[in-house]
């Protein structure tokens, strides 16, 4: 008796723990091994590190997401190019992202859907799709989202050049412009 209220106890403590702890979030069938984000953390690390994200919604209950799911799991090179991103796993059926958000149904409420994240405003960014003209977020093999997560990662480093860019004050001849040409330039109002 006393063996089995000890291990309910182990059992509880453990479950408590896991879900308390979100840096414990698992692959959810997408592979322990990704560095798997949930929501709320995802676009906290995506917003300091100024990092694109990787946005990959799915459902427990899903034939299509467990395929897509086999396809991370057993893939390396996804593996080795989710590096590039901070990677957020949202299962649809735990709502865990605000319904009312439809930025995130452009074509639809369809599952899987993966989207890539502006490093700098965590807003999707659009023109990163796939083929399907129906569902332009839909990816079912490793070729896919290995082409739009190249496409993503060269978007955001050219946005994250432009904006270094923008902030350091330098012209176009890398001279840097005092605070007076600043006012004195551009300041016509449209």
């Amino acid at each position: 008796m006393m063996g089995w209220v000890l291990t309910i106890v182990m059992l509880l403590v453990v479950v408590e723990w896991v879900d308390g702890n979100e840096t414990s979030l698992g692959g959810r069938g997408f592979g322990d091994e990704f560095s798997w984000k949930s929501w709320k953390d995802g676009i906290a690390e995506a917003e300091a590190q100024k990092k694109p994200a990787m946005l990959l919604f799915h459902s427990a209950s899903c034939g299509a997401c467990h395929a897509l799911g086999r396809v991370f799991t057993k893939s390396r090179k996804l593996l080795e190019r989710s590096e590039d991103f901070v990677m957020i796993n949202v299962l649809t059926d735990k709502n865990e992202v605000p319904t009312e958000d439809k930025m995130f149904q452009p074509d639809g409420f369809y599952i899987p859907r993966i989207f890539f994240l502006d490093p700098l405003t965590q807003k999707p960014m659009m023109d990163i799709v796939g083929n399907n003209k129906q569902f332009k977020h839909y990816f079912s093999s490793e070729t896919e989202v290995l082409a739009v997560m190249k496409k993503a990662k060269e978007k955001s480093e050219t946005l994250l050049a432009s904006n270094a860019g923008d902030v350091s004050g330098e012209t176009a001849e890398g001279e840097e412009q005092t605070d007076e040409e600043d006012e004195g330039e551009g300041s016509e109002e449209l």
